[in-house]
């Protein structure tokens, strides 16, 4: 963060420079000066210089990566009365004794000889429902979602990158996406979640449309009886590539 000092010279305030050792000093008025640690040759190697943390990982437990910076996640996110605890840089809101409630929205005074509902008071995390058996309290993350209940539950995948790279996400879930990408008789392969369509050895066509079995009737050049390029004109579609196969024919991808 930049400090603001008043220089000894009161027309020209960086000269000489009021700033510490590598420390960049600029005018910030004509009798004040600016002095940046961060901007000057040492800055790179200046740990004062670097974000406090990219992720939460980066920080203790009880505490969580916002803005770069290492805070306490608690503020904000409990409800009116209830207290708060980090786990695993993950606040955990609950309803402190003798009270009773949603702790995520209000924990209220418990009326005499009232009992509110096991699950009322079970430390369920987002994405989770609750089952109430004969008392015991059960935390279920809900369909399509999986993680620890007790924390919370996410999508099996939200991007492509949380599949593997043959699968694709599709409605948050992996899967193959090759599925109803490619045209007739055409064949599909993945890479990097992406599906690729191509018509088989000794076929043609357009391969998000339809490949069928390519006969090709060469023309003969010259007296060695070389046959002609089957690429030229292209048998392909637009947005096709044609290649030749080792037996001579043309064969769009």
């Amino acid at each position: 963060q930049p400090v603001v000092v008043v220089g000894s010279n009161t027309s020209l305030p960086c000269q000489p420079s009021p700033c510490g050792p590598h420390t960049t000093c600029s005018v910030y008025s004509p009798t004040v000066a600016m002095c940046d640690p961060c901007g000057g040759p040492g800055a790179a190697y200046s740990p004062a210089c670097y974000p406090e943390c990219l992720t939460d990982s980066d920080c203790p437990f009880d505490r969580a990566c916002m803005g770069h910076t290492c805070r306490d996640p608690c503020p904000g996110s409990c409800g009116v009365n209830a207290q708060c605890a980090v786990w695993h840089h993950h606040p955990i809101c609950s309803c402190p004794h003798p009270l009773a409630g949603n702790p995520f929205e209000h924990c209220l005074p418990q009326a005499p000889d009232y009992q509110p509902p096991p699950c009322q008071l079970a430390q369920c995390g987002p994405n989770t429902d609750c089952h109430d058996s004969n008392g015991m309290v059960t935390c279920i993350c809900r369909p399509g979602t999986y993680g620890n209940p007790y924390v919370g539950c996410r999508p099996e995948c939200v991007l492509n990158s949380d599949c593997p790279a043959k699968q694709a996400c599709v409605n948050n879930k992996c899967a193959d996406p090759c599925v109803g990408a490619c045209g007739v008789s055409s064949h599909c392969q993945v890479v990097n979640h992406v599906p690729v369509c191509y018509c088989p050895q000794d076929y043609s066509g357009d391969p998000f449309v339809s490949c069928y079995p390519f006969k090709p009737d060469y023309p003969v050049i010259g007296d060695m009886g070389h046959p002609g390029n089957p690429c030229d004109p292209s048998p392909c579609g637009p947005n096709s590539r044609c290649l030749i196969t080792p037996v001579g024919a043309a064969a769009c991808s």
